[in-house]
């Protein structure tokens, strides 16, 4: 099994104009509202909101650049997991033969 997950943060702004998307934070307060009526859900805080995917981008981010570097960090990662279960079958496959001679 493989697992992976990505996710972002930007340890420092280096200098970095951050941008907020307001049309999605006017979306999750939106959400947020019909849900608690409906759902008796919490109020989203600040954080909760700055934490969402999308709602914060810093100018100059290549975006392009970075799922290209996630991508192939993938096909590396899978072509490792492939490589290694074809050698574990292969060893699996050897003792399966010497415990049947």
């Amino acid at each position: 099994k493989l697992e992976c997950r990505v996710q972002l943060q930007d340890a420092a702004s280096g200098g970095q104009t951050l941008e907020v998307n307001q049309d999605l934070v006017a979306q999750l307060a939106h959400l947020n509202k019909e849900w608690r009526k409906e759902h008796n859900f919490g109020k989203l805080s600040v954080a909760d909101v700055l934490r969402f995917p999308g709602v914060l981008a810093g100018q100059g981010e290549d975006s392009e650049a970075l799922a290209k570097g996630v991508k192939d960090l993938l096909t590396g990662a899978l072509k490792e997991f492939t490589a290694a279960r074809k050698r574990e079958g292969k060893k699996l496959g050897e003792h399966l033969l010497q415990r049947l001679d």
